[in-house]
Order: C-alpha cells, then sequence, then structure tokens
C-alpha cells in the first residue's frame, strides 16, 4: 500500500468511483466549501484518511494503514490549498518532490463532494465524505464501538471506554466547531461525525489520535452503537 498516491498527490490512492456514479458537472469550489472542514476521503479497504482545509490556507492529510505483519502505520503530510479563477481546488505540497494536484468539483451532496483530481500524471474521480457537527446534549450513554470496545459517556463531562479486560477513563468535551474530543492519561483523541450519521443511535465516527506530546498515534473509524 505505501508508495501510492493520494489525494494530495502522496502517500496513497483513493478507491475512485465508478464514473458511472456520477455525471461531470461545471461547478466551481468556494472557500465556504473548505474553509475550516474536515473530509474522510474513501479509501482502500485497510485504509483510513482524514483530510483536514484550515482557514489560514495550509492543510494537513491523516493517514493510516496496515503494513504486513498487521500493524498500523500512521503518518501526516502537510499542504497550502486555495482555489483559483476557475474554481478549482489547487493543492501545493510543501515538498518540491512531491507533484501539486489540482482538484474540479463534479458534485456538492449533503453527505459528500465528488472530485476530480489530477496530479499531472493520472486523473481520478474521488469522493470526500463531509462530517457534522455532534449534539452534545444527546451524546451521553453507552455505546458498542466496531473496534471491540464499550464506551460511555456520561452528562458530567467523563466517561470510560473498556475491552472486557483493561478500562480507559477520559475526560470529553464538544467544542463550537462540533468536534468531539476525548482526553485520557497519555494523549486525546479529536473525533469528527460523518454526515451520513442520520440517527442518535447510531454514530459514525473518524478522528485521530494523538499523545500528550501532540504526536500522531492513530487514524481511526468506528461505528457507534447506542445500547
Amino acid at each position: 500500500m505505501k508508495g501510492q498516491r493520494h489525494f494530495t498527490g502522496r502517500g496513497h490512492r483513493l478507491r475512485p468511483f465508478s464514473s458511472a456514479e456520477i455525471l461531470p458537472t461545471d461547478i466551481p469550489f468556494t472557500t465556504e466549501m473548505l474553509s475550516g472542514k474536515v473530509f474522510q476521503p474513501d479509501g482502500e479497504p485497510g485504509e483510513v484518511d482524514l483530510i483536514q482545509f484550515s482557514a489560514d490556507g495550509t492543510g494537513a492529510d491523516y493517514h493510516s494503514y496496515s503494513d504486513d505483519m498487521g500493524g498500523e502505520v500512521v503518518e501526516m503530510f502537510s499542504w497550502n490549498w486555495s482555489i483559483d479563477g476557475e474554481g478549482r481546488l489547487i493543492v501545493d505540497n510543501l515538498d518540491p518532490a512531491d507533484p501539486d494536484a489540482v482538484g474540479t468539483l463534479l458534485a456538492d451532496i449533503a453527505t459528500y463532494l465528488d472530485v476530480q483530481v489530477n496530479d499531472g500524471i493520472t486523473t481520478e474521480n474521488e469522493r470526500l465524505n463531509k462530517v457534522i457537527s455532534f449534539d452534545e446534549a444527546t451524546l451521553p450513554g453507552t455505546y458498542s464501538v466496531s473496534n471491540g470496545m464499550t464506551g460511555t459517556l456520561s452528562a458530567d463531562g467523563t466517561g470510560s471506554a473498556s475491552d472486557g479486560s483493561q478500562t480507559i477513563n477520559f475526560t470529553w468535551s464538544v467544542d463550537t466547531a462540533g468536534v468531539l474530543s476525548l482526553t485520557f492519561t497519555g494523549g486525546t483523541n479529536t473525533d469528527y461525525l460523518l454526515a451520513t450519521s442520520t440517527s442518535p443511535s447510531i454514530l459514525y465516527v473518524v478522528g485521530i489520535s494523538q499523545d500528550s506530546e501532540r504526536a500522531l498515534t492513530s487514524v481511526f473509524a468506528d461505528t457507534l452503537t447506542r445500547q
């Protein structure tokens, strides 16, 4: 997997959707579509990807994949982004050895963007899944997590997660952008709610884990089912 190309021109190749799934349209990107936003690109099995467009014109790609030994490899790429006069997304990689990418918007749907990406070598149609805000008032409860854990969020801002053999205690909060943060001994999880989460009983979540020094330790995608 490692070494394949990805949305920003390096790293891995996203899973392209079929051209039969969508007809190209002439829709311009706008700053409001991307500034301060986070997306989860569709990827190959065993990969998780999260891209972030910061309001200052910088961007980050958080990526994880399984190595040949079954372990998780995590990496982060930084880049700059802008929108040109034709409404196209320009991704300027900071490493001169990596090609820049040009994205043309094909569709803006409630739960995703479809984008055609050209990095000067190949052209692919790629899907960027949108995130929405967590509703702090409805979050308290106990959830079965697709990673095998059981998690509990209490109304007082405390919580716990257990796999049956060990329990991790944490505090949690939702910020003004609707992002969920879990803080535990040794690190923090930052969770984003995918826009496909249409019921408070089933939450589709993507996020990153960082240690106490803010170093990236994991990129994850989980389903939380309320018990």
